[in-house]
């Protein structure tokens, strides 16, 4: 073989390698888009179905239902709900292969505090000796509070390998879901009953969102929070054009919008016709300006009615401990007029004046 011919194979076989390099990036990235894919999926559908359903015991079946569809979607993903019984942690659920199923646990397994458990994640993802070895293998554990059917009720979430937080995201937008819509059931503190829930959209109503924007502003150890008001851009347009029935499918399709942005101890209600309203706790108003926005980029790619797309105004206003609720509608609803009289698709903080004070 002469030097050049030698040169030859090796660029060939060079090339090769990295086509076939090239070529493996191209399928791992497809495989995760179409995991992401697949995931989004199971939370949408998900968050409709969920969508208006009162009864406890379907909420909390739907919710199961829709952690077992991720498992089924990701390779190697395991859920075990837990009950606290005193110091013990009961399971009450799992799903995924486990060599020696968990049957008790104690809250220092999870690595979570004692007392009442605040909503959201407990810990950074990690791995959890107790459950790993169950599995048989070290994982990665998201363990949160699932805070509308009980300070005494975890899920931990866990899967071979490092943390992956599209994943996570994914797990806590289901408990999210029915977090949200047990609360809108009257299953948590601030809800008295079905009266509370907006039937279409299956987000609080007026009543229930007073009463818990209410417990909220009359809360001493309350931290910083924030009412976005949001009027719906050209709806009566919709109405007319397309009829009521479009009208109604453009409202639901806001609501299941809401219920997949807001946290599960946040709030999102209908307060009436277009208009919406979400309660963020402890948060700021640059948090809630990031909200309002993606609130308003979310509804802009509605298609329910094309060609009308429709947008919407939001306004926001800053709650404190000891402020007047009077105050605090009026600030929001303020902002939420200068937002639309600002033009379509706009956002707005209250600036002060109007009421005498300045919420900044």
């Amino acid at each position: 073989m002469t030097p050049w011919s030698l040169i030859t194979v090796l660029v060939m076989l060079f090339t090769a390698a990295v086509i076939a390099r090239l070529l493996w990036q191209l399928v791992a990235v497809t495989r995760a888009h179409d995991a992401a894919v697949a995931r989004q999926l199971v939370v949408t559908a998900a968050a409709a179905r969920l969508t208006g359903v009162t009864d406890v015991g379907r909420i909390r079946e739907l919710g199961r239902q829709a952690l077992a569809e991720l498992s089924r979607r990701t390779p190697g993903l395991r859920v075990v709900q837990l009950e606290r019984e005193g110091a013990e942690l009961i399971v009450s659920l799992r799903t995924g292969a486990f060599e020696r199923p968990p049957a008790i646990l104690r809250t220092a397994d999870l690595g979570v505090p004692e007392g009442r458990l605040p909503a959201g994640p407990l810990r950074r993802p990690g791995p959890l000796p107790a459950l790993d070895a169950g599995v048989g293998r070290r994982c990665s554990w998201l363990v949160q509070a699932f805070p509308a059917a009980g300070p005494e009720v975890l899920l931990a979430v866990g899967r071979p390998g490092p943390p992956d937080p599209a994943l996570d995201a994914a797990v806590q937008a289901v408990i999210t879901q029915s977090a949200l819509a047990l609360r809108a059931a009257g299953t948590a503190p601030g809800a008295s009953g079905r009266e509370q829930i907006d039937q279409l959209t299956g987000l609080v109503g007026r009543e229930g969102f007073i009463e818990a924007l209410g417990a909220l502003v009359n809360s001493s150890s309350t931290g910083r929070a924030a009412v976005l008001f949001l009027g719906l851009d050209d709806f009566k347009r919709v109405n007319e054009v397309f009829g009521q029935k479009a009208g109604d499918e453009l409202l639901r399709e806001v609501g299941l919008l809401l219920r997949g942005l807001v946290r599960a101890d946040d709030v999102a209600a209908r307060i009436g016709g277009d208009e919406f309203a979400v309660v963020l706790r402890d948060s700021n108003e640059a948090v809630a300006a990031q909200v309002a926005e993606r609130i308003g980029m979310g509804i802009a790619v509605i298609d329910v009615t094309s060609p009308i797309r429709v947008g919407a105004s939001i306004g926001i206003a800053m709650a404190r401990p000891g402020m007047r609720l009077d105050d605090l509608l009026a600030q929001a609803g303020f902002a939420m007029d200068d937002a639309k009289a600002g033009g379509r698709g706009q956002v707005r903080a209250f600036r002060g004046g109007e009421t005498g004070g300045e919420t900044g």
